[in-house]
Parts: C-alpha cells; sequence; structure tokens
C-alpha cells in the first residue's frame, strides 16, 4: 500500500472512532459531480494547454464546531492535457482523489482548503481516433494543495469551485517536471442520513 493512502485512511479511522456520539449524529454526506479545468505546470509543461474533464464522487461533511467542519471526499477525476505538438495529442489522466479539507461554516457561504492525495488508475495519449496506453510515463501517486469556496442551501444543495495546486512530480522521466494543475466547479448534494431514516 501507498504510504500516503495508508495515512489518509489512518486519519479518518482515527476521527470516525475517537469523535462523540453527538458528532455522528450531524454528519452530513452526499454525491458531488463537477466538470475539470486541468493544465500542467513545471518544466515539463511546456506545449501543453488545458483539457476539460469531469468528476463524480461522494462528500462527508463532520462538524468539528459550530463554524468547522472536517470534509473528506473520494472522487473520481478525469485530467490531463491537451499538446500544441506531436500532432495535437489528447493525455487523458485518471485519478482516484482524496481530498481532506476543513470547510469554514459562518453562513451559507462556505470557504475551504487543505490537501488531496492522488492515485493514478490509468494514462492514455490519444491522436485522432487512435489511443495508446501510456501509464510508464507516469507516476502512480500525485499530491496536491487545496483552496475553494462556495455555497449550500439550507435544502442541501450546493455549488462550490476550488483549485488543486499540484506539487508532486507525476512524470516517470527525471529530467522532466510536471505536475497536476485542477480548477473545479461542482455541485453537491447533503443530507443527515439518520434524519432520512426517521
Amino acid at each position: 500500500m501507498k504510504p500516503h493512502l495508508f495515512f489518509s485512511r489512518i486519519s479518518l479511522l482515527t476521527f470516525f472512532f475517537f469523535c462523540p456520539p453527538l458528532v455522528h449524529s450531524q454528519i452530513l454526506i452526499g454525491p458531488k459531480a463537477g466538470i475539470n479545468f486541468s493544465s500542467w505546470h513545471g518544466t515539463g509543461s511546456e506545449g501543453s494547454r488545458q483539457k476539460n474533464g469531469l468528476h463524480i464522487g461522494a462528500v462527508f461533511q463532520i462538524p468539528i464546531n459550530d463554524e468547522l467542519a472536517f470534509v473528506p471526499e473520494l472522487e473520481y477525476s478525469m485530467e490531463g492535457v491537451n499538446t500544441e505538438d506531436v500532432g495535437g495529442l489528447r493525455v487523458n489522466l485518471n485519478y482516484v482523489n482524496i481530498p481532506l479539507l476543513v470547510r469554514g461554516l459562518s453562513s451559507k457561504f462556505y470557504y475551504e482548503g487543505g490537501i488531496l492525495f492522488g492515485y493514478l488508475l490509468n494514462a492514455q495519449g490519444k491522436i485522432g481516433g487512435v489511443s495508446a496506453d501510456i501509464n510508464e510515463l507516469f507516476k502512480k501517486g500525485d499530491f496536491a494543495f487545496v483552496g475553494g469556496f462556495g455555497y449550500r442551501s439550507p435544502k442541501g444543495l450546493g455549488f462550490g469551485a476550488r483549485y488543486n495546486f499540484g506539487f508532486a512530480n507525476v512524470s516517470s522521466d527525471k529530467e522532466s517536471v510536471v505536475a497536476n494543475g485542477v480548477y473545479q466547479l461542482s455541485m453537491f448534494y447533503l443530507f443527515n442520513p439518520k434524519r432520512k431514516n426517521k
């Protein structure tokens, strides 16, 4: 198991086992989905252009106090870039991401920040209608800092915007530095499962 995945799982399990029962009764969960605007930065990003993709996943909002919440997420994220050379190569990078965020809840509007651990499921290069696996060109792990803001209505429907600034070099080429940068626009719905069951 990758070290970053191990520690993220440990942090989640620790919180759930040791937080008081009252907190469990106030946990909100729900689905999320939206669009990605992904790009690269670093010495190996020259000639790359923004690529659009989708993300879909689940959100957990766990209160810390009246104004803060811990928000772990699990999402499938379609990232990568388009290129200006090599005949218009399209690089598709598909990740499972685990953002671990702290969210400010002072009003219907919120702000959030934290970190993101990513695991590359597959990498594919595409030119026209021809595709090929390029997994050997990329590392499996990713790491990013996350910042964003959004709005959640009293009924649970919400909208958010965030930026994931990658700090990990995802390229397998030791002479090239490539890091992911992803703007995300999302829609989500949060509800209390205990209240739904009553």
